[in-house]
């Protein structure tokens, strides 16, 4: 992903920018699948969970055309020039010391929570900062508030906190508590 190539039957192939990776994730204990290890899931910049579809969404599907006929078919919904510039303007959204302190604290929470979970890396702590300036931007903000981190907190950190013991806890929700526990910059006039 970082190399901004890919490699397939031993041929590389560089991507253009902008490009985006996409992974799934296969259910618990299906077969011939493992869990990534630690390292490799650090890389995704954020984990979003679809759910199920509705009864009737999903007997829809019963009757659709194949998943090859329906791709052929799409047509772009925004283009790579208007891509280039949605990247420049997030690239210009200010974070000010305060609310980079803040992003810090819930960071360093990860990293003290307790003994049988492992904290958040700064590859972490780095995908948080730019969640925070995308949601700003799409906001119609240049700056980040402290909202923008807590909306984007659970899908950029819990698939990064990796429970090391049995204890059955749920990294979402220990990151939900880190952020009813963290105390809020208040705006100085």
């Amino acid at each position: 992903m970082e190399e901004r190539q890919v490699t397939v039957d031993g041929k590389t192939f560089r991507l253009d920018e902008p490009f985006i990776v996409m992974g799934t994730q296969n259910p618990i204990e299906s077969y011939g699948t493992f869990p990534l290890p630690e390292a490799q899931l650090d890389r995704f910049f954020m984990k979003l969970g679809m759910g199920y579809m509705d009864r009737e969404q999903e007997i829809s599907l019963m009757g659709r055309k194949d998943s090859k006929d329906i791709i052929d078919s799409l047509s772009p919904v925004i283009e790579s020039e208007d891509t280039k510039q949605a990247l420049k303007e997030i690239s210009e959204v200010t974070v000010s010391a305060d609310v980079k302190d803040y992003l810090m604290s819930i960071i360093d929470a990860t990293r003290n929570v307790a003994a049988d979970a492992s904290g958040v890396s700064t590859r972490g702590t780095l995908s948080l900062y730019k969640a925070a300036c995308i949601t700003a931007a799409m906001a119609g903000r240049n700056y980040v508030i402290p909202e923008d981190i807590k909306k984007e907190a659970i899908p950029v950190l819990a698939h990064r906190m990796v429970i090391v013991s049995d204890s059955h806890k749920d990294p979402a929700r220990i990151i939900e508590r880190i952020l009813t526990e963290t105390k809020v910059p208040l705006e100085t006039l």
